[in-house]
């Protein structure tokens, strides 16, 4: 896993590279242009707090949100790339 030094503001965008690395220019290029990218970004990182926390946790709701934070992740993650794919010209 790579370490980068970056500002609060762009944890999300250094997530969903990690995420994507092959999509890097583009990521980077949108995050900088789109807000609606940025939210969805900062959503991305949301939901991966909210699973560690949950992976860690041992309260019987625990694997019912884990599983509800993993369903949100991969739905937050499809939306990116759905975003990434109509911004990106043909």
């Amino acid at each position: 896993m790579v370490t980068y030094k970056v500002n609060q503001d762009q944890l999300g965008l250094v997530s969903v590279v990690e995420r994507f690395p092959e999509k890097k220019e583009s990521l980077e290029g949108l995050f900088e242009l789109d807000e609606v990218f940025r939210s969805l970004c900062e959503a991305c990182v949301a939901c991966q707090k909210a699973l560690r926390f949950w992976q860690g946790s041992s309260p019987p709701e625990a694997p019912e949100l884990r599983n509800d934070f993993s369903s949100l992740q991969r739905e937050v993650e499809k939306e990116i790339l759905e975003h990434l794919g109509k911004e990106t010209p043909a």
